[in-house]
């Protein structure tokens, strides 16, 4: 019975991510100086983050999300929730990161 109830609160968790959706959060504050939050959550959204403009905040809850940071982003923090997600950023980059996604990996394409 236990394992039962388990296997349906999986379901739920995943049907409930699935139906999430990608989101990205843009301030359009006139301040350069702030951090844009960029958002990403869903299954299986591959999408590439370039911004020029504002350092970004990457946020990635998403399950089997593949994201690519370009090189002239500049990414000041990377926080993976998501199982099976991957961050692609380049060598260039400087950021703090924060991993407790399952199989979530930060990997450099350069």
């Amino acid at each position: 019975m236990k394992k039962q109830l388990i296997i349906i609160g999986i379901i739920v968790l995943l049907v409930a991510v699935g139906l999430s959706g990608c989101t990205n959060n843009n301030n359009n504050n006139t301040n350069n100086t702030e951090i844009e939050i960029v958002t990403v959550s869903g299954m299986g959204v591959v999408q590439t983050v370039n911004n020029l403009e504002k350092p970004i905040r990457l946020i990635v809850s998403g399950m089997n999300c593949d994201i690519t940071v370009t090189k002239e982003t500049n990414l000041t923090d990377v926080v993976i929730s998501g199982m099976n997600s991957i961050v692609r950023v380049s060598h260039n980059h400087s950021f703090t990161s924060e991993i407790s996604g399952l199989d979530a990996k930060i990997v450099y394409y350069d």
